[in-house]
């Protein structure tokens, strides 16, 4: 966990080294994939608890691994739904989210490609607290649950690191309710950028491009506030000369003094 609270990609499973190779623009221009499974098996690979797997159990995660394509926009799981596969994000990047009885969207969370997720709906057998949305056309691997559990059921070394990452995640799901609760808006800000910055930029020359594209309504849904108090906040952090914002795009010009502001 770092110092700031706000999620690393070991915190949540994500090898660092794929993170830093997604930053790079030559990886991000260039890189054509067509090959989805071999890519999830690269992706699964980087993961504690596949590593911990035997060859058997190995054999039968490539045998049933399926990979689904997603239109942007689309509700992957609704809340309410129950799951029966967990899924590792191999494009894309899927959105939670949930609505009120009064139609308002509310944004929770953006998951980056290379996360393994629904593990807890899957052990639980419990239903979704929220929606999963294709934020962008997103591509996934699905491994059925039931030998995801037996897995975890034979082989208790990989379910000791299963049992390490939500204990992870759970946490950072500590930090974020007590920072939504307890600071203001310009931290909880600075917080969301960092974590874009964390998982869905590109490394420039002068400047930290945030590549998944957001509106200022977005910034509002995730942060609970409303899109005039985010503009005025961006605004002050444009004049500090900490970002720069343009339609739907956010450059983040000094990322250290991004982070100072929440120490």
């Amino acid at each position: 966990m770092n110092i700031f609270n706000y999620p690393s990609s070991q915190d949540i499973g994500i090898s660092p080294d794929k993170i830093a190779q997604n930053q790079t623009p030559k990886y991000a221009s260039n890189k054509i994939i067509t090959d989805y499974y071999q890519l999830a098996i690269e992706q699964l690979s980087e993961y504690k608890f596949f590593q911990l797997c035997s060859e058997e159990e190995k054999q039968k995660i490539y045998q049933h691994l399926k990979i689904v394509h997603y239109p942007a926009g689309h509700y992957i799981y609704t809340a309410n739904q129950t799951c029966h596969e967990v899924t590792i994000i191999l494009k894309g990047i899927i959105r939670t989210a949930w609505t009120t009885p009064e139609g308002k969207h509310h944004i929770y969370k953006f998951l980056p490609a290379g996360l393994l997720t629904n593990i807890v709906p899957v052990v639980t057998h419990q239903y979704f607290g929220h929606d999963h949305i294709s934020h962008e056309p997103t591509i996934v691997a699905m491994i059925p649950g039931n030998l995801f559990l037996d897995i975890l059921e034979h082989n208790p070394k990989a379910l000791y690191v299963i049992f390490q990452l939500i204990c992870n995640r759970s946490h950072l799901h500590y930090f974020d309710s007590y920072y939504q609760s307890t600071q203001p808006l310009q931290i909880r800000l600075a917080r969301e950028l960092i974590y874009l910055v964390e998982f869905f930029s590109l490394q420039l020359d002068s400047d930290i491009k945030i590549q998944i594209k957001l509106s200022q309504e977005n910034f509002a849904e995730l942060l609970n506030t409303s899109r005039k108090n985010i503009n005025k906040e961006l605004s002050i952090l444009a004049q500090q000369g900490i970002v720069k914002v343009r339609y739907h795009q956010i450059h983040v010009l000094d990322l250290e003094k991004l982070k100072n502001l929440i120490k």
